[in-house]
């Protein structure tokens, strides 16, 4: 959870770090990936930080965290994540 004292404007600045961190370790760490996605959403989730969440948990097996992010998500965004999870043996439709 995130720290209560935080604003807004911090949360946001620590989520977007988070989503960094999860972009560059997606490639060679899936779960660590995935952790720093989802605390990236638990901070300020936008549907940037629930796509790369989707597309992470899709990536570890975690069906239920990929079904609430595209729960999340709309438009072009939930189509990719159905594709990429699609591939992953994972049907979110």
């Amino acid at each position: 959870a995130p720290d209560p004292q935080m604003t807004p404007q911090e949360r946001r600045k620590e989520a977007q770090r988070e989503m960094a961190r999860a972009r560059e370790l997606l490639v060679r760490d899936s779960e660590a990936a995935f952790e720093a996605a989802r605390k990236a959403t638990r901070l300020y989730g936008t549907p940037a930080a629930y796509a790369l969440l989707g597309l992470t948990a899709c990536r570890v097996g975690k069906e239920q965290a990929a079904r609430r992010a595209y729960k999340k998500l709309e438009g072009k965004s939930r189509d990719g994540l159905v594709r990429a999870c699609r591939e992953k043996g994972i049907t979110l439709e």
